[in-house]
Parts: structure tokens; sequence; C-alpha cells
């Protein structure tokens, strides 16, 4: 009697959990999977919004390229707060310089690096 009864409970808990093993997919992956409405890196987005005219964003860009940032902003994820192209022309009249090629190499290391800091 007391085979039968753990025969039966035993047979209960394989069927149930057969039952909840098929119900699984191997889906996964997909929940790794980049959404469809998410672009490329920060940088292809501002190159984007500057071509498209939504935007200018070529002095940041420019200083990006001279601090050597643009490498491992492209390869990490960063949330960014981008001065647009005004802002940065604001700064050089109050600053009192022409633009990027007045800046001190650590002045503008300070600009790119303050804009993407917590």
């Amino acid at each position: 009697m007391i085979a039968k009864t753990t025969l039966a409970q035993f047979s209960l808990i394989f069927l149930g959990l057969m039952l909840t093993l098929s119900g699984c997919e191997d889906k996964h992956h997909e929940r790794y999977e980049d959404p469809p409405w998410l672009g490329g890196s920060n940088i292809e987005s501002l190159m984007q919004l500057t071509e498209d005219g939504e935007g200018s964003y070529n002095y940041f860009l420019e200083l990006m390229d001279s601090a050597g940032y643009r490498d491992p902003i492209e390869k990490s994820l960063f949330t960014l707060f981008v001065p647009n192209d005004s802002a940065f022309e604001e700064y050089f009249k109050i600053a009192g310089i022409s633009g990027i090629q007045d800046l001190s190499k650590k002045r503008g290391i300070g600009i790119v690096y303050a804009s993407y800091s917590a």
C-alpha cells in the first residue's frame, strides 16, 4: 500500500514537472537584443542629429576627437549631456576666444569630461 502511494506521488510530481518544463521556450536570448528603436552609439546619434538639422554638435564632436574620448564613448553606454554649437559659441564669447583652436587642451578635456561624468 505504501509503495502504491509513493509511486502515485512520484508519478504526479514527475508529470507536473514534465508539464512545467515542456512549456518553457528557449527565448531568453531575445531579452538581450537591442530594441529596434535604439540607434547606434552616442556619437552616431549626435552625427545623425547634426546631419538631419535637428541640432548642431560639431564643436562637441571635434572636442571628443581631440580629447581622445571618441573611442571609449562609442564602445560604452553613457548618457551624455551635450552642449550644442550655439552654447559653445556663447561660451567662446564669454571666455574671449574665437573657437576650439583657442582652447587649452586641459580646458577642452574638462568640457568634454563634464558632459558625461555624473
